[in-house]
């Protein structure tokens, strides 16, 4: 065996072995004898001479000494040496078998390939992987740092690219992420494999499997390079296609945390069953075309991180969440914006206490939502159907709905807290009953309402600052002080049930309009004021059942303008309901306290 010491640069055509320290130079694309790298400082640079493009060193590679790499070599023997490896920017560095060198430093622009026969990577506590440029894993082999020592990923930045076969992330409990910037793809048949380790990553990519790991030790982080823009990701968003899921036979833990900024989208059949963090930026299951499909364990939702879910349209597929939900974080649902897909359910968000934003979405309640006091805006093409209980959270509203029954819709829930409109809105209903909506209402916009035929919305709160209320169907009860309302044809609109109600100008805008009269006791019926009168070229009064009023006079209608209304024909509609069989109307009173006032006998 040959021996060379303290060369710098020297031409090797066909030694057996050496202990060199300085430049490996050689013209032909194959270097077969067994080198050995001597230990201290010395290092061993390897560039080959003429149009050679791919490098091969067939023999052993031993020693203590350091490998930098200056050209694209491929080792294809056995790497045992265990000093540092450095390649440097353009180049790439093949590993055909195991490799024990004590850490590997990928820069921007270098690139280490572990290639079909690579099995184990690293010796001492010090192995890792460093630098900013990209690991990647080929064939279908599996690929695990070495057993028993000690292996960091220590990126900042880059990527770890898992193109086939396994990559096991850790064994007996030694890697280290701590420091590790780097994003991982996994490209679809490919696994990576988290066992042991917390995973931490930037962007997550790919449409291969991503398995979390054991109960109490594996897991995986995302986004902690701020979702930094790469050749595989966009900046500030990465999309992953594949699944997360437990390692077979892992039946709880494996977490799943979101840190930093921008968004990472999620859109596997994800099976994974610990929790889900989201501490910052956005984490988005589904799309516009692809269900949501979250892990079983709780969600986290931390105060300025947003959880993206969305509502998938095909076949009539709804969204349902059972993991409990906590935090002060934002749940923004998605959808498709029209009444084609199913109802989504949250039913473990009784502890969560952020907001909640629809988008074109459509969410089943039977009371509050959260801890009801969660704010809840529900965007153009949105809806929430309430079916039971009362709704106290604050509500903003924009838009006519999701369905023909508006952005809310009030089967048998009632509404207590308080609404803005950003916009104008709709609130509806399917099944007829009698709903309360006893929250300010305001904002500059037009509220329209739509009860069932035959159902009631009483209106107990002031909605003065609104622009206008248009009462389209069934009958609106006003028992609070309401904006100027206008009731089209078929709708009725009256006093409510107990106490009297306010509103500003009143619109009959049809002959076919109805202002509906509730007896109150034997001697007393309801009674609505309004600013003005317009339009009111004709009207019917319906008289509500329930009661049997005496004959008299009774006030229907109070107006507060000064100059006496005109109207036109009114007729009559229910008398048998309260024990009378006529009814004479007539206006009477001063400016400022008109009546309209009814002589039933």
């Amino acid at each position: 065996m040959g021996r060379l010491l303290g060369a710098r640069r020297c031409l090797f055509p066909s030694l057996t072995g050496l202990f060199l320290n300085g430049w490996l130079l050689s013209r032909a694309a194959t270097f077969t004898p067994a080198v050995v790298l001597s230990a201290g400082a010395n290092t061993l640079s390897v560039k080959p001479l003429g149009s050679t493009t791919v490098y091969t060193l067939s023999g052993v590679v031993s020693g203590a000494g350091q490998l930098a790499v200056n050209a694209n070599v491929m080792l294809t023997a056995s790497a045992t040496y265990t000093g540092a490896t450095t390649i440097n920017a353009g180049f790439n560095l093949t590993l055909n078998y195991n490799a024990s060198s004590s850490g590997f430093t990928v820069p921007a622009g270098a690139r280490l390939t572990i290639a079909p026969l690579g099995a184990t990577m690293g010796s001492g506590a010090a192995s890792g992987v460093f630098g900013a440029g990209t690991v990647v894993k080929t064939g279908s082999n599996i690929w695990s740092p070495a057993n028993g020592f000690g292996f960091t990923y220590g990126m900042s930045g880059g990527l770890l690219d898992i193109q086939a076969g396994t990559w096991v992330a850790s064994t007996s409990y030694l890697a280290n992420f701590t420091n590790n910037k780097s994003s991982l793809n996994i490209l679809s048949g490919a696994v990576a494999a988290g066992y042991e380790a917390n995973v931490t990553v930037d962007a997550l990519t790919g449409a291969g499997a991503f398995q979390l790991g054991y109960t109490n030790t594996g897991g995986a982080t995302i986004g902690v390079n701020n979702t930094a823009a790469g050749a595989y990701n966009s900046a500030g968003t990465a999309t992953f296609t594949g699944s997360i899921s437990p390692l077979p036979g892992v039946t709880t833990g494996s977490s799943l945390t979101k840190v930093g900024t921008g968004t990472q989208i999620l859109l596997g059949a994800n099976s994974y069953k610990g929790t889900t963090a989201i501490n910052a930026g956005m984490l988005q299951f589904g799309n516009a075309t692809t269900p949501a499909t979250l892990g079983s364990g709780a969600i986290t939702i931390a105060a300025g991180a947003t959880l993206a879910l969305w509502q998938y349209n095909t076949a009539q597929t709804g969204l349902t969440v059972t993991s409990t939900i906590t935090g002060a974080g934002t749940l923004t649902l998605n959808g498709p914006g029209s009444d084609n897909g199913s109802f989504a359910a949250l039913s473990g968000a009784g502890g969560f206490s952020g907001p909640l934003v629809l988008n074109g979405a459509r969410l089943s309640l039977n009371a509050s939502f959260g801890n009801g006091a969660n704010s809840v805006t529900v965007n153009s093409g949105s809806n929430i159907y309430l079916y039971g209980g009362t709704f106290a959270n604050p509500l903003t509203l924009s838009g006519s709905g999701g369905d023909p029954w508006g952005a809310i819709r009030l089967d048998t829930g009632n509404l207590s807290g308080a609404i803005a409109l950003a916009g104008d809105t709709t609130l509806g209903q399917q099944a007829a009953s009698s709903v309360t909506i006893s929250g300010a209402i305001t904002g500059a916009f037009t509220l329209t309402l739509t009860p069932a035929t035959g159902g009631t919305f009483n209106l107990t709160g002031n909605s003065s600052a609104v622009t206008t209320i248009n009462a389209t169907a069934g009958d609106i009860a006003i028992t609070g002080t309401s904006t100027a309302l206008t009731v089209a044809a078929g709708a009725a609109v009256g006093g409510g049930a107990a106490i009297t109600g306010s509103v500003k100008a009143l619109t009959f805008s049809a002959a076919g309009s109805i202002l509906r009269v509730r007896p109150l006791s034997t001697t007393s019926v309801s009674l609505i004021t309004a600013t003005s009168l317009v339009n009111a070229s004709g009207f019917t009064v319906a008289y509500a059942s329930g009661f049997t009023v005496a004959a008299g006079v009774y006030n229907l209608l109070k107006i507060t303008s000064t100059a006496a209304p005109t109207l036109g024909a009114i007729t009559s509609s229910g008398l048998s309901n309260i024990g009378r069989t006529g009814a004479t109307y007539a206006v009477t009173g001063s400016a400022g306290a008109w009546n309209l006032a009814v002589t039933l006998t």
